[in-house]
Formats: structure tokens, C-alpha cells, sequence
């Protein structure tokens, strides 16, 4: 898990230094990188079969959520995962406090957030949900309920709050944004799930993305704040009747441009309230 870490943080620093005008040092961390994931794929990943040294849930995750697969062994590692979750594991986690929030972004950055939210929904062990059903009030270091070893009051599983703002809301800063001027939103309107409100104060005001499901449809209202700009992705076309405010979303004021793609639409909105409706 480590190489993986070791990588992302030379990208980073690459980008760092870009940003304050070192091209060369830029450069060398841009190198490394990409040496770090050749090296670990070479090591570490099974070619044709897009699984990762043990093929755990903690290891497909980290390959998955830091790039670390050649594009082409992505289909095959996501897959892997969500068999070792769905068939080895009956819906349940087995990662620990670092693999558990890279497992769940990468599970729904590669369209499968209704296997992320069935791990997240669990009621037994191990999982969140159990932690409610002993009576928890608060996060454990532990899955496991402990009298004298384990805290009960601890941030070691609170990714999961990352994730429901990030994919059951769908807010998250885009990633050249700058105090939040730009902004991501792709709400994901989960079976099982009636109703979402989610909101983040930024230093640029109220980000809100809440929907709700009602008569048939499904009702998104949506803040974006003064001096930012939003994309907004939804699962649905505008030949199915994507409204804002009783009107075509593409003639809606404050909607910029609009793209289709494969039964889904983008849009760029400004500044504003919104008010989208959609069917089920």
C-alpha cells in the first residue's frame, strides 16, 4: 500500500512545483512517478486479469483510486473487486482505515456507487452499520466492539462521511478548483435511497446539491455561490424530459452549455439556485 502513496505524493509535489514556476524540479517528480507506477505494475499487477498482488479489497482499491494500472487493466481490477465484495464477502468490507476510503471512491468513480453504498448499508460485522446496532453514538477504531483495547470515540472509519458528501450528494471541488470556484456535482440516485440533503460551506458561500424522489420523479435542487461555476453530471437525457423550473434545462438562464453522452447529461451551470426534475 505503500508504493502507491510513494507515487501519489511525487505527483504531487510535481504539481506543487509547477504551480510556483519550477519546471525542472516539476519535471523530475513527473518522472518519478511515472517510474513508480511501471515499476508496481510490472511487481504487483497479474497482466490480462487486473489483479493486484493478493487481490484484496485494500490492494485492488489503492491500484484503482491512485492509477496505478495500465488503462487497459482497469475494466478487469474493478471487477476483481467488486467479486471479492459481492461473492467472497457477501457485501461486506475488508479493508482497514486507509484502504476503506480508497475502496469506496474507486468503486464509485468507476460507476459501481450501488456496490459502495451496499458495503456503507451493512448491519452486521463488520461495517458502520454495525457499529449502530451495538448502540454506537460514535465512530469505533475498531469494527469490533472492545471493553479495554479500542476506542469508541475515534475518526479512523470517517471516511465514509467523505463519501456521502462526495457521491451520495455528489460534492467535491474540481481539481484545478481554487477556494472552491470550481465545483463538481454528480449526485447518484440510489435504489433504496429516497431522499439526499447535502451542503458545504465554502469560503465562497453554500454549496447544495439535495434531491428527493416524488411522484415518479426525481427533484434536485442545487446551490451554486457567488463567483463559481458548476458541472453538473446526471444519469438522464434531455430527450427524457431533463427540466429546471418547469422549463427545458437547456433553454433554463444560468445554464451555460449542455452535453449528452451515452444516457447521461452535463451541464455547466453559474451562479444560482436551480431547480432540476427528472423522471425515475
Amino acid at each position: 500500500m505503500v508504493t502507491p502513496l510513494y507515487c501519489e505524493s511525487a505527483r504531487m509535489l510535481s504539481r506543487l512545483a509547477r504551480i510556483l514556476g519550477r519546471e525542472e524540479e516539476a519535471n523530475d517528480y513527473q518522472r518519478l512517478a511515472e517510474h513508480i507506477k511501471q515499476s508496481y505494475a510490472s511487481q504487483f499487477v497479474t497482466a490480462g486479469t487486473g489483479v493486484v498482488a493478493s487481490g484484496s479489497q485494500a490492494a485492488q482499491a489503492f491500484a484503482l483510486a491512485l492509477d496505478m494500472l495500465p488503462e487497459a487493466d482497469r475494466p478487469a481490477a474493478i471487477e476483481s473487486l467488486v467479486r471479492d465484495i459481492e461473492e467472497k464477502h457477501g457485501g461486506h468490507l475488508t479493508t482497514g482505515i486507509f484502504g476503506t476510503k480508497y475502496m469506496l471512491d474507486a468503486l464509485s468513480r468507476e460507476g459501481r456507487v450501488g456496490t459502495a453504498y451496499r458495503v456503507v448499508n451493512q448491519r452486521d460485522f463488520p461495517g458502520w452499520g454495525f457499529m449502530l446496532e451495538q448502540g454506537a453514538t460514535t465512530l469505533w477504531e475498531h469494527w469490533k466492539f472492545s471493553d479495554n483495547t479500542f476506542s469508541h470515540n475515534h475518526p479512523m472509519f470517517g471516511s465514509v462521511s467523505q463519501w456521502f458528501y462526495n457521491w451520495l450528494g455528489g460534492i467535491e471541488p474540481a481539481p484545478d478548483a481554487v477556494g472552491f470556484d470550481r465545483i463538481l456535482l454528480h449526485p447518484r440516485f440510489i435504489d433504496g435511497l429516497d431522499w439526499v440533503n447535502c451542503g458545504i460551506d465554502t469560503v465562497r458561500g453554500r454549496v447544495t446539491c439535495n434531491w428527493k424522489r416524488t411522484g415518479g420523479h426525481i427533484v434536485l435542487t442545487i446551490q451554486v455561490p457567488i463567483n463559481a461555476t458548476a458541472t453538473l453530471d446526471l444519469p438522464v437525457t434531455l430527450a427524457n424530459a431533463l427540466t429546471e423550473n418547469g422549463r427545458p434545462a437547456d433553454t433554463s438562464e444560468g445554464v451555460e452549455k449542455v452535453a449528452e453522452r451515452k444516457g447521461a447529461a452535463t451541464l455547466q451551470l453559474v451562479s444560482g439556485v436551480y431547480q432540476f426534475e427528472m423522471p425515475q
